[in-house]
């Protein structure tokens, strides 16, 4: 059994009590202990395997602080996710690598089935390895920020942040692709209007 104690000194908040009967475990679990709300907080704790020791002895006021902060950080990188995504597609390009040093071989003009193949992939594979390290930046967010205890809130922290991460990506990449369409309608149809009044102008 697990026992969070929201309120005390500076030391850690939660403890461990061993029972060596189930019935003893359940009779502790859904007693009443105290009438002060979120004073003692007591449930069934998780497998020793499960739990982070490191972050055990985390004060369970402070780790909440840090989730409500680290998903307000989180939603705000969701959001700003489409900077680098936006970098990828306009920098990995044939176009824009041969500019550099030793790259001129990369231009289209120079060898165009290199450079179709350099459009088509490597956007797309440094986009998947950057997805790829994004686990790694939430597992250590979870673990050194937040100071979450268990092992499987890491873990469903991680899943849940990642899906938001894919919808991001997901919502800019379609985005991205009507307002390019949209532009190209609307510069089409500008473009046709002011030919046809300057038409009507020299007409006059």
């Amino acid at each position: 059994m697990v026992v969070d104690g929201v309120t005390g000194s500076g030391h850690s908040s939660t403890g461990f009590v061993t029972f060596t009967d189930l019935s003893a475990v359940t009779a502790a679990v859904n007693a009443s202990l105290t009438t002060e709300p979120r004073t003692l907080l007591v449930a069934v704790a998780p497998e020793p395997r499960d739990i982070h020791w490191k972050n055990s002895v985390t004060d369970l006021d402070t780790v909440d602080a840090k989730k409500r902060s680290g998903d307000t950080i989180i939603a705000v990188g969701a959001v700003l996710w489409s900077i680098p995504v936006a970098a990828i597609q306009v920098w990995f390009t044939a176009d824009s690598l041969s500019e550099l040093k030793g790259f001129s071989w990369m231009s289209a003009s120079n060898n165009e089935y290199v450079a179709n193949f350099v459009n088509a992939w490597l956007p797309v594979v440094t986009l998947l390895l950057l997805m790829l390290v994004l686990p790694y930046v939430f597992e250590w967010f979870a673990k050194k920020y937040e100071g979450r205890k268990s092992y499987s809130d890491i873990d469903d922290s991680i899943t849940r942040r990642y899906f938001i991460y894919q919808v991001s990506y997901k919502c800019f990449a379609i985005l991205n692709s009507f307002l390019h369409e949209f532009l190209s309608i609307f510069c089409n149809f500008v473009a046709c209007e002011c030919l046809r009044h300057c038409h009507i102008v020299f007409n006059f």
